[in-house]
């Protein structure tokens, strides 16, 4: 595939951050392909260590169970109520958490405009306890730009 450079305004990335692979190459790719002035808007979730951060909530409201069980175990079980196949094209979720979202956007050169945590149970002190938010924080949405842009 060819990249595409410093085209767009607005890149747009919907629950799929905690998926990459290879998160900080796909915020890389992300920024390249903004113009000068450009944005990225970004909503995911849930994140890891989040109550359903398993994305097996179709068969389980047991929460924390990603946490709980290996992640082999747990594919093991979701094969019983889904073929999809996961397990072959997929080696897991990337552990996404609140701290390794904040580490790449700063580390990628990039700066939050906009930034908030949807928390479980819609929390609201939560989500500014760094240790508590890792559990408890379900969703991210966030606007982002090149550091190097002026304010």
């Amino acid at each position: 595939a060819e990249r595409v450079s410093g085209q767009f305004d607005i890149v747009i990335s919907q629950n799929a951050m905690e998926h990459f692979i290879e998160p900080a190459a796909n915020l890389r790719e992300m920024k390249e392909a903004l113009a000068p002035g450009g944005r990225i808007y970004m909503s995911f979730g849930p994140l890891w260590m989040a109550p359903y951060g398993h994305h097996m909530h179709f068969f389980t409201r047991a929460p924390w169970i990603n946490l709980l069980f290996s992640e082999k175990t747990v594919f093991r079980i979701r094969s019983l109520y889904r073929d999809d196949g996961a397990m072959s094209w997929s080696p897991g979720m990337n552990r996404m958490t609140v701290a390794m979202f904040e580490r790449l956007i700063g580390e990628g050169g990039l700066r939050p405009l906009r930034r908030r945590y949807r928390t479980a149970g819609g929390l609201p002190v939560v989500d500014g306890l760094p240790f508590l938010r890792e559990f408890f924080v379900n969703m991210v949405d966030a606007e982002l730009a090149p550091a190097e842009q002026h304010r």
